[in-house]
């Protein structure tokens, strides 16, 4: 009777989900089940600005730069969880005069009271994941920013040439936590002090060269072009996922350096 209305509604041979007292007197049992496919519910609220300026020092300099700002928050952790919990001590409070706020296990357990076992076994964890909200996720890169330029020689002995490049950086990232032991003896993950991964920076630079040629007597614009991408490429892993003692649980491969040659004709 004091399990909460939500969850009563659906116990039942016909839910999958018996959990039921079988015997009576002295041979009277609690034979618990699993909920099946069970999964917690959560939100996040996701918040960032991005600033973009594109500046053309000269005519034939161009210069592109932005800088964003990304920070998630977990809302909501664990809130029906949570709610469960509230709604089951509340009859617990109000039927039979509270009494059966007093219950044990028969045998015994050291956890003492029925109450106090499963507030110590589950209750702790729920606070803990609900105790959440509103806190930065670490798997979000809070910052990121870019740089493209392009200066086109117009004039003198390299007239039709270009140069340009590109940086593009993004924060550190978090990839796990440590975990400590709680007030209550639990082991938890030390949300406030994750694992991070590195901060990237990567390279790019492009050279090319433009001109007007003749071909069966049309006027024919011939672009050819040298582009490398990540072109300060290194060969070291790059961790995405950090154990609880700091040690790599999962990595990537960084990306490669990357060459091509492109060539076109416009008519």
């Amino acid at each position: 009777a004091t399990i909460p209305k939500r969850l009563a509604d659906n116990i039942g041979p016909e839910k999958n989900f018996n959990p039921r007292f079988s015997g009576q007197g002295s041979t009277l049992a609690w034979n618990p089940e699993n909920i099946a496919n069970y999964a917690s519910i959560s939100g996040t609220v996701s918040t960032g600005n991005e600033i973009e300026a594109i500046v053309n020092p000269t005519r034939s300099w161009r210069i592109s730069a932005s800088v964003s700002k990304n920070e998630a928050f977990q809302a909501d952790a664990a809130g029906q969880e949570l709610a469960f919990v509230n709604a089951w001590r509340s009859n617990l409070d109000t039927m039979y005069n509270g009494n059966l706020l007093q219950g044990w296990r028969n045998p015994p357990t050291a956890a003492g009271t029925i109450w106090g076992q499963y507030s110590s076994e589950t209750v702790a964890l729920i606070k803990t994941s609900n105790a959440l909200s509103g806190t930065a996720l670490p798997e979000i890169r809070k910052w990121r920013a870019n740089l493209v330029t392009r200066y086109d020689f117009r004039e003198g002995f390299l007239r039709g040439f270009r140069i340009g490049g590109a940086a593009r950086w993004q924060d550190k990232v978090g990839i796990g936590y440590p975990y400590i032991t709680d007030q209550t003896g639990s082991t938890v993950a030390d949300f406030k002090h994750p694992y991070w991964g590195p901060r990237d920076t990567a390279i790019d630079m492009n050279l090319g060269y433009r001109r007007r040629i003749t071909a069966g007597g049309r006027a024919i614009n011939w672009e050819i072009g040298l582009n490398v991408r990540n072109l300060n490429a290194r060969d070291e892993l790059i961790p995405i996922k950090a154990n609880g003692d700091g040690t790599w649980g999962t990595f990537r491969i960084p990306p490669q350096r990357t060459w091509s040659l492109t060539n076109s004709f416009a008519f």
